[in-house]
């Protein structure tokens, strides 16, 4: 969504003026629909854009995976497991 939003800022020259309510529609659509953990995860493990050269972490959706796990699986053993898991998939090339 960060470049979805830098793209209409570009578009509008920088002037804050027109891109700043376009930007509060999305942030209210983004917080109050679609930035759930549940989605934060799907992005995070989506191979098409993990992989890309231009992927950068985000340390809040890092926090919305380790969230949706929690709620998804109780047993401890097993969130370890699949945290392991994630460390392979973040070293795979």
């Amino acid at each position: 969504m960060d470049k979805v939003k830098e793209a209409i800022r570009d578009n509008m020259k920088g002037k804050k003026k027109l891109y700043m309510p376009m930007w509060k529609i999305i942030d209210e659509r983004w917080s109050g629909q679609f930035h759930r953990p549940l989605h934060a995860t799907a992005y995070y493990l989506n191979p098409a854009i993990r992989y890309l050269p231009t992927f950068k972490k985000d340390r809040e959706v890092e926090y919305g995976m380790l969230d949706c796990i929690d709620v998804l699986v109780s047993d401890s053993k097993e969130q370890d497991a699949i945290h392991m898991s994630i460390n392979k998939y973040d070293t795979a090339s």
